[in-house]
């Protein structure tokens, strides 16, 4: 799955995970959110040569100071991450403590996170002094295709501090430039208007003649953003609506389950299917299990069934923070048995799985 595909796949897996287990401690949104978008950018959480965790940065005479997580590349701390609990606002209090953490380290970036907005800070205004105002900021719950190109040169093996703090600098101008212009359309201020009045007025700019132009500059500004909307949206809309007007036949639902169709997924899921064709390699084929997504009406989970039967399911999986949860059935009245924080706990319900997949060989 290339990393596009995985921003998206995690960025709904947060969403599910928010709606039913939403972290109320800053512990909890690190193991529900931080860890796994480490993980996503290529950390492992779990490596010390990639994450520190608790990272010392002492402050003069003032010892004990520790950073949530250090980002590592070649044993040296590249980018430093402070975590606050979900829906945390960032304040001054916060926005300093990351600073003071940056000006003692190597590191050229840091970031601020709740666990689901990311900002991302340098010193592109004064070197060793880390910007007040993010240069980038991701947002797990909501982004654009190129939000997801920007985070992707932040990820281990893509990062490069020599390239990303051109691209850091790139990425704040563009941003400004965006605003100023948002600004200049949606509520023109008076440079805007009397640059534009220079453009279509020689004479002299009275008050008359900027009674007269001002309500039209601001009038033309919110038509033309209006209309390059309109052009692109239109092809959309039609496009749609003759999809709309086909013909289709009704999806097959039955009572028990809906079976999606086998995608992409994601490292740890794989790892979590090798390890039952492993351990179930001398009763059944390995290329006879497959895994899929399943969907129960608005329950979402992963299944390994027997050459994708319907109802020939061995086991269905489920992620709670950085660990592996198991349960048989779709329906099992004793609900999940914990796995453990690698696929190797599988091997405790070796026993059980052999016996449900008998019944399929």
């Amino acid at each position: 799955m290339d990393f596009v595909e995985d921003v998206k796949v995690r960025s709904e897996r947060f969403a599910r995970r928010l709606e039913t287990h939403y972290p109320e401690t800053e512990e909890a949104t690190k193991n529900f959110f931080v860890m796994p978008f480490l993980q996503m950018m290529g950390y492992n959480p779990f490596e010390p040569m990639d994450v520190m965790p608790e990272f010392t940065a002492d402050l003069g005479t003032k010892k004990g100071e520790k950073v949530d997580y250090a980002l590592l590349h070649d044993g040296v701390p590249c980018i430093l991450v402070e975590c606050k609990k979900a829906g945390s606002t960032f304040g001054e209090a916060e926005l300093t403590q990351l600073m003071r953490y940056f000006h003692v380290t190597d590191a050229r970036f840091g970031i601020l996170t709740d666990g689901l907005v990311y900002r991302f800070y340098s010193d592109l205004e004064d070197q060793n002094m880390m910007d007040a105002e993010p240069f980038f900021t991701f947002n797990m719950m909501e982004f654009a295709e190129q939000d997801i190109e920007t985070l992707k040169a932040f990820t281990k093996d893509e990062f490069d501090v020599g390239k990303a703090l051109p691209a850091a600098r790139k990425t704040k101008y563009m941003s400004a430039i965006e605003e100023v212009m948002q600004a200049c359309f949606v509520d023109p201020p008076e440079e805007y208007l009397a640059f534009m009045r220079g453009m279509i007025y020689d004479g002299r700019q009275t008050s008359s003649v900027r009674a007269e132009l001002d309500p039209l500059i601001r009038q033309v500004s919110k038509r033309f953003v209006d209309k390059e909307v309109e052009k692109r949206i239109k092809p959309l809309l039609s496009a749609r609506k003759e999809s709309e007007q086909e013909p289709k036949e009704e999806p097959l639902e039955t009572d028990e389950e809906y079976q999606g169709d086998d995608v992409d997924f994601i490292s740890e899921e794989h790892a979590a299917l090798e390890k039952v064709r492993e351990l179930l390699s001398d009763v059944i084929a390995p290329e006879r299990l497959g895994m899929f997504r399943t969907r129960q009406r608005h329950d979402y989970s992963l299944t390994i069934k027997v050459d994708g039967r319907y109802r020939g399911m061995v086991c269905e999986l489920g992620w709670r923070s950085m660990d592996y949860l198991i349960r048989f059935g779709v329906r099992d009245p004793e609900g999940w048995q914990e796995v453990g924080p690698t696929v190797d706990g599988f091997d405790a319900f070796a026993d059980v799985l052999r016996e449900r997949v008998q019944r399929w060989v």
